[in-house]
């Protein structure tokens, strides 16, 4: 269901402006929710999808953070980091753990 609904938003994103398009808010509130929906689908499709999906949604990374404030979501983006080196999500993975409480010393 998470591979269907990602490619769906994924046509949309291959369509933007690549300076600016006013449908790229509404779309990233979209991907978001489609990630945030389910934590481990969402950790099964991120180790199991292509660099350029790895890249697509890395624009999410740290709403995606926010919402699911989760370690397993946090080691999944670094298997993806090992994954793809070459890549250019390194940035969006130290983005996403700024917005992890969950790395944050607990108060004593």
């Amino acid at each position: 269901m998470i591979e269907s609904r990602f490619n769906e938003l994924k046509k949309i994103y291959e369509s933007f402006n690549p300076y600016y398009d006013a449908r790229r808010d509404d779309y990233e509130k979209q991907l978001t929710s489609l990630f945030t929906e389910n934590e481990e689908e969402t950790i099964r499709f991120l180790d199991n999808c292509s660099e350029e999906d790895a890249e697509i949604a890395s624009e999410v990374f740290d709403d995606v953070a926010k919402v699911l404030q989760s370690l397993k979501y946090i080691d999944c983006l670094h298997r993806l980091e090992q994954k793809f080196p070459d890549s250019t999500i390194a940035y969006s993975v130290r983005y996403a753990e700024s917005y992890t409480d969950a790395f944050e010393p607990e108060n004593e």
